[in-house]
């Protein structure tokens, strides 16, 4: 493929694009991008209206020469910048996924008088590049060219440096950071986990400073091989990305990493790294540093390498991997990768955090039986917090599952403040807290440290999802419709988000919608029975009672094969005004230590039976009398979040 002929000027809408010099200017005024970037921008045009893959460009502008990836995207985020749209509103240089980039623009061959006579600083900077189609610069045009060129460069000097030769124009902190999934050298090796993986490993190194990092869940699905870095920081709001390759190959690995500034695309830092596996925990260690070193941030001295077995450690990806797959397969399938992890270093914590949590949310989410599963996940828990009690993570793996599984509001509570006070900068710590004061009955506190928690991540999607769970049980039902279509919006993949908005549209006597939603969740992945029972309240409400009871023997069969907590019964015979039915489930549920209970108190679906004597006994019994704040659950200080948060937030 070959470039444009180097005598070239093209003009598009105002841009003037010299190959000659590889140079840009816009009326007039000259553009300033590296030689680099107008090379990309020539092939772009060259093929304009066409689209031009990742490898071709590279093939083009890199002949010959092996270059990271990360490179062209800075570019392009660059010449995406600079560019903008064109006049009706389409960029210029338009990103196709998995596909490539095409120039947008109409290019014309403009003729040189339109640049004769301009004179100043600019002006003869600007014009001294332009060269008239098929002609050549003479002396006197190059010797203006020099001039003018001096002028700007002296001019440039002024603005930008200061008399000790330092940049006087200062960058903003960088205070917000994402890595995302390193990609693979080639892209027929993929290996997801280890991909994962590694940025987990970052992640949770760089967490351990002033630095606010997002969390791997919310990073994920940055993980495409032509995901531009620069575009994912912006998506992400924050100030920092690290991106990286990684191969493993005859015992050894190979990392490149780089770390970008989001707001101008400037490479901050790169760093190549060739070792042996049983160094994949000094690159990490090494590459944390450099980083930190990048952005002036500061590493806390208490960060600890929890096991030095590389194979328990990628057992441990393994298992993180599938847990992140939120079914109810593969949780099973993660839990054994994190008992293999633990038969190799049984003081490693990282898999019994692993076991605990994936316990506690196949239990949570896709009604797993709560018995067997939260008696292992406590135990994980347990011993997590004894190998490592400075993880966070650990007290809030043991706090949950206190708090659904044994009911006892005061250590769990104990545990959950105890991990937002290790990471108060965590997403998960706030929003799991925000989880146990929201049950509680806690409603303001548990807003507050949802909506502290966005701050942290704007993108979380569980955070998303949970925080309209929080208005709901609030009792501000209309606010939490409108968040909860907000997370729909954001993230129409996500069922979560349809799943908790079935409950306030059948508070507000949305029926149908709660219907449509109950459908759609199901149909994207939610394994929740609440579907059904849904469902089933929603045709209670419009009347049509056989359809209710249809649903409710659907989940009377279902107990063939699954496990049903009588707490879900207790809501369908409740819509259908069997109060007795209703109170014998109930009795059952706690019997049999049903984790929904925990949703006693704040549940609205209870609101026409609360003063029946057999339910004000169950509150009781369950220690949610009286409404305040349980006894010796001392409460977070949320007067100022962000001044109690380090490093301040913005």
């Amino acid at each position: 493929m070959d470039s444009p002929a180097a005598d070239d000027v093209l003009a598009f809408d105002g841009f003037r694009l010299d190959a000659g010099q590889r140079l840009l200017f816009r009326d007039g005024r000259d553009i300033p991008l590296s030689p680099k970037a107008v090379e990309i921008l020539l092939v772009l045009v060259e093929h304009r209206g066409r689209i031009v893959s990742k490898n071709q460009l590279l093939d083009t502008v890199w002949k010959n020469v092996v270059v990271e990836e990360s490179n062209l995207y800075g570019y392009l985020h660059t010449l995406r910048n600079t560019l903008g749209n064109d006049p009706g509103g389409k960029p210029y240089v338009e990103t196709l996924p998995r596909r490539g980039y095409r120039f947008n623009g109409a290019v014309q061959q403009p003729p040189s008088e339109q640049d004769a006579g301009r004179t100043g600083i600019v002006g003869l900077a600007a014009a001294a590049p332009v060269v008239p189609p098929g002609g050549r610069m003479g002396r006197l045009s190059m010797a203006v060219a020099g001039v003018g060129l001096a002028a700007l460069v002296l001019t440039l000097g002024v603005l930008f440096f200061n008399k000790a030769g330092t940049r006087a124009e200062v960058a903003a902190p960088i205070r917000t950071l994402a890595v995302l999934p390193f990609k693979p050298v080639a892209e027929g090796a993929r290996n997801e986990a280890f991909e994962l993986g590694m940025a987990d490993s970052l992640i949770g190194l760089l967490g351990n400073s002033n630095l606010i990092v997002r969390p791997v869940g919310t990073v994920r699905r940055f993980g495409s091989l032509d995901q531009d870095p620069i575009a994912a920081g912006k998506e992400l709001k924050v100030d920092a990305v690290l991106d990286g390759t990684i191969s493993t190959a005859d015992g050894r690995v190979r990392v490149t990493a780089s770390l970008w500034r989001v707001n101008d695309g400037r490479q901050l830092w790169t760093g190549k790294f060739d070792q042996e596996f049983s160094g994949i925990f000094d690159i990490q260690d090494s590459i944390s540093v450099r980083v930190a070193n990048a952005v002036d941030a500061k590493l806390s001295n208490a960060r600890r390498r929890y096991t030095q077995n590389t194979e328990a450690y990628r057992l441990y990806l393994l298992g993180n991997h599938h847990a992140q797959l939120l079914t109810p397969r593969d949780y099973g399938i993660a839990i054994q990768y994190f008992k293999q992890a633990i038969a190799l270093d049984p003081d490693y914590p990282w898999p019994y955090i692993g076991i605990a949590t994936a316990d506690r949310v196949n239990v949570l989410s896709a009604d797993a039986p709560p018995a067997e599963r939260m008696a292992e996940g406590k135990a994980a828990a347990e011993k997590a917090v004894a190998l490592a009690p400075e993880l966070a993570e650990a007290h809030v793996a043991l706090g949950m599952i206190v708090f659904f599984s044994d009911w006892d509001w005061n250590r769990a509570i104990a545990q959950l403040e105890r991990a937002y006070d290790l990471a108060p900068n965590s997403e998960d710590t706030n929003i799991e807290l925000a989880h146990a004061y929201s049950n509680l009955g806690r409603h303001e506190d548990a807003i507050r440290l949802s909506t502290h928690a966005g701050i942290i991540d704007p993108l979380s999607p569980r955070r998303w999802a949970l925080h309209g769970q929080f208005l709901f049980y609030a009792g501000r039902n209309q606010d939490s419709i409108r968040h909860l279509r907000k997370a729909i919006e954001t993230l129409p993949e996500f069922w979560l988000p349809h799943l908790f908005i079935e409950r306030p549209y059948l508070e507000m006597g949305m029926n149908k919608e709660a219907i449509a939603e109950a459908d759609i969740a199901a149909r994207l992945g939610s394994h929740s029975l609440e579907n059904t029972v849904n469902k089933a309240c929603a045709y209670a409400n419009l009347g049509n009672i056989a359809e209710a009871r249809r649903q409710l023997a659907e989940l009377e069969k279902a107990k063939a094969t699954r496990y049903v907590g009588p707490y879900l019964l207790a809501v369908v015979h409740n819509a259908l005004g069997e109060t007795g039915s209703t109170l014998a489930l109930l009795e059952d549920a706690y019997r049999t230590r049903d984790w929904r209970m925990t949703f006693l108190k704040v549940d609205p679906r209870w609101n026409d039976i609360r003063s029946e004597p057999r339910f004000i006994a169950l509150m009781r019994q369950m220690k949610f009398d009286p409404p305040a704040a349980q006894p010796g659950a001392r409460p977070v200080d949320l007067t100022d979040l962000s001044a109690r948060a380090n490093p301040p937030l913005r």
